[in-house]
């Protein structure tokens, strides 16, 4: 697990996040006189690893500081990757995106987009953003999942012109062609901000986005919006992510803590019971007896690799 403190304080356990400082020795040190990662941040900075490759890590600052064996390599000078307009001067990425080990989105605080690709060794930066895209803060960036050609982004705060969520086409050379998925009244999204989106990677027509209200979904790629929150108390939600194989919509919220839905269905109980025959049953499918546990809960006596039995 890898977490992120204010700044630039970054920590990596490889015990599953067991409680206690011995357990989450720092990949960045800011009491350093030369911290690895370099640049100014935003007050959480993203941190994200490639998802075909999660050795792979990067960290936004002004810059994007990239490692190759999760931050303990020392994000090297030469791994560094500078936006133009962004590195030196006063913007900062909010979001970052590592589709692959050749490709990454990053977006800014000021609402700039900029697309990376590797090839060789060497990185290639091309700037996305263009008019009607609005100058605004990006909470979140992804491509769609059948096209890495096509970019979603969603924005923060209010009266966004054209709406917090917008899709754009990237052509073989030059900025992206930006297009308003918010809706419109009274199936649009609200005029409110939006941290983080999930598209469903079976139908890239169907996106959850995560706003300061809780949860709005489209089917038909951001024509029409409704909510989706079926049962979230009224909380801002900070990131949304789709567990694939389990089709489960998990939300993490700003003081309420974690919700999920299970998709593919057209209406879920009001009430659902899992038991759980230890503490990594998840109580969903039968259980599975002599689970080596990944962490250690001293509360029942279980330390990293004991088995674990319903009794």
């Amino acid at each position: 697990m890898i977490h992120g403190y204010y700044s630039r304080w970054i920590a990596r356990s490889t015990v599953g996040g067991a409680f206690g400082l011995a357990n989450w020795p720092l990949i960045n040190d800011l009491n350093l006189p030369n911290p690895q990662v370099r640049g100014p941040s935003i007050f959480y900075p993203p941190i994200v690893l490639d998802e075909t490759n999660p050795n792979n890590l990067a960290v936004g600052t002004d810059r994007i500081n990239l490692d190759t064996s999760q931050g303990t390599g020392g994000f090297p000078d030469a791994n560094e990757i500078s936006l133009p307009g962004v590195t030196g001067t006063n913007d900062r990425i909010s979001a970052l995106n590592y589709v692959n080990s050749n490709l990454i989105y990053a977006a800014t605080v000021n609402g700039r987009v900029f697309r990376c690709d590797r090839a060789g060794g060497a990185w290639t930066v091309r700037v996305l953003h263009a008019a009607p895209l609005p100058n605004r803060w990006i909470w979140d960036v992804a491509p769609l999942p059948a096209d890495v050609n096509t970019v979603v982004v969603v924005m923060a705060g209010y009266g966004v012109p054209g709406g917090h969520v917008w899709q754009g086409v990237v052509p073989a050379a030059g900025a992206a062609t930006w297009t308003a998925i918010s809706g419109t009244a009274p199936s649009a999204v609200p005029d409110v901000s939006c941290s983080a989106f999930q598209i469903d990677p079976l139908d890239g027509n169907t996106i959850y986005v995560g706003t300061d209200i809780g949860v709005f979904r489209t089917i038909d790629g951001g024509v029409t919006w409704t909510n989706f929150s079926e049962g979230l108390p009224n909380v801002a939600i900070y990131d949304i992510k789709l567990h694939e194989s389990g089709r489960l919509l998990r939300a993490g919220t700003h003081g309420r803590g974690m919700w999920e839905r299970r998709l593919d269905m057209l209406a879920m109980p009001d009430v659902q019971v899992f038991v759980r025959d230890h503490m990594l049953h998840a109580g969903r499918v039968a259980p599975v007896n002599g689970i080596a546990s990944p962490y250690a809960e001293p509360l029942q006596g279980v330390a990293v690799g004991d088995q674990l039995f319903a009794w």
